[in-house]
């Protein structure tokens, strides 16, 4: 498992998923190692990063809508037009606590 603060691509042999690759994120750390890292995955690579992130990894990874992909010159490999189109969750969590003062 990789966690943040990375920026995450998938990489691809014959049209299949077969690892990850990824270096430091530079806006949440302006002096991140750009240094491209790979992982090879054995059995299954599973993109989990939530409605936010996993969107943008599988556009970076080929799979997504042609005019998004084109646009930002990534080749695609899977035309799924779908793809980060119809978030509709609420993108601040808030915790409410109630305080009880004896």
């Amino acid at each position: 498992m990789i966690s943040p603060p990375y920026t995450y691509s998938r990489y691809f042999r014959n049209d299949r998923a077969v690892g990850v690759e990824y270096v430091g994120d530079m806006i949440t750390n302006a002096d991140a190692d750009q240094t491209v890292r790979s992982v090879r995955a054995s059995k299954l690579v599973v993109v989990s990063a939530g409605a936010f992130g996993s969107p943008g990894i599988l556009e970076r990874s080929g799979i997504g809508a042609k005019n998004i992909l084109e646009k930002n010159g990534v080749k695609q490999v899977v035309d799924l037009p779908g793809v980060g189109e119809n978030f509709q969750g609420d993108n601040i969590s808030e915790s409410k606590f109630t305080w009880i003062l004896w």
